[in-house]
């Protein structure tokens, strides 16, 4: 008691959705999905479907969903502008940000396991608009704050960060292992049992035995580097003085006010660092030579939803593909 939170993210129970101002929420057992499913078997085979998207075949996805408002209220569909999963409502009424969380959005089998992004290819088949489907983010993600309206409501202000909004997702991050073959059975709603997978199994082997592939937390194997490897470099008498030891932001090395900046990175809410006001002290070096390094910043969907920040060799700001290897000068705070 007396303390206040400074960051808050909600979890939700899978499938439910909102559309904004169109459609209020509806139970996901509605019986309007009924035979939604031969619908959308006319558009995609139900064997092609699972290999695509890995998740196992229950009426109340959000595929089924929107072939049910397609069907019977097309000018609903038509109406709408933003798919909003339950949890992703919440996170927009407190934030005022819509976005959509990766592991959430994986249950309604429109997701792919390959590209962890919509499956724009198979939206399109289906024939759903593409424009209310928004940008999905990962578990962590900070979105802003509390909105000044709840602000007033509540007293106080905190940070809204997008958690594993599948409930079952919250629960899996909590076990407790580091092995890469342990069994977990999750009870709450029902039970499920199962296990942590490097990549989707979307096999018709893994059809046949009805398994499901929804997505989890993973942290990029850089964060895992510098929470390890880097850290425990720290000499001992420092390491519990250091605080938010991670990657920079564009913000805090380029500020806010380049155009190009501005129109193709994700923003963030960080001030510029005063070292950094002076390009020449944005180039890192490696044994004497010049090198890039990567920030912390998504590139915008529009431009590419695989490409993050970076700072060049000449201390201007960058992107390039996640998939490349790359340098990384972290930052960290001394607490006195």
């Amino acid at each position: 008691m007396g303390q206040l939170a400074i960051q808050f993210g909600p979890t939700e129970f899978f499938a439910l959705y909102v559309f904004s101002l169109v459609v209020i929420a509806i139970l996901n057992r509605d019986s309007r999905t009924k035979g939604m499913d031969q619908e959308v078997y006319k558009l995609i085979p139900e064997e092609e479907l699972y290999a695509r998207t890995g998740i196992q075949k229950a009426i109340f996805n959000t595929i089924y969903q929107l072939m049910a408002l397609k069907t019977k209220k097309p000018e609903q569909l038509e109406q709408a502008r933003t798919l909003l999963m339950m949890p992703d409502y919440f996170h927009y009424m407190l934030s005022g940000t819509a976005v959509t969380e990766y592991t959430e959005a994986t249950t309604g089998q429109l997701i792919s396991p390959v590209t962890k992004d919509w499956d724009m290819e198979l939206i399109e088949r289906l024939g759903y608009p593409k424009r209310i489907f928004r940008k999905v983010v990962t578990p962590g993600t900070e979105i802003g704050h509390l909105t000044e309206e709840v602000q007033r409501e509540v007293g106080f202000d905190c940070k809204v960060v997008v958690p594993a909004a599948h409930d079952t997702g919250s629960a899996v991050i909590a076990v407790p292992t580091d092995s890469d073959n342990a069994l977990y059975i999750s009870s709450g709603t029902w039970s499920l049992m199962g296990t942590e997978l490097p990549e989707a199994d979307c096999s018709p082997e893994s059809r046949a035995n009805n398994l499901t592939n929804e997505g989890g937390y993973e942290e990029s194997d850089l964060k895992k580097w510098i929470d390890t490897v880097l850290l425990a470099a720290f000499p001992e008498e420092l390491k519990s003085r250091i605080d938010n030891l991670s990657i920079p932001t564009v913000g805090e090395l380029f500020g806010h006010d380049d155009e190009w900046d501005n129109e193709h990175f994700e923003p963030d809410e960080d001030e510029q660092l005063p070292l950094m006001k002076e390009r020449k002290n944005r180039v890192a070096y490696l044994n004497n030579k010049w090198e890039w390094g990567w920030l912390r910043n998504a590139v915008k969907q529009e431009f590419s939803s695989a490409y993050f920040a970076l700072v060049n060799i000449f201390g201007f700001a960058s992107y390039y593909g996640a998939s490349a290897s790359g340098g990384v000068r972290p930052e960290f705070w001394v607490v006195r």
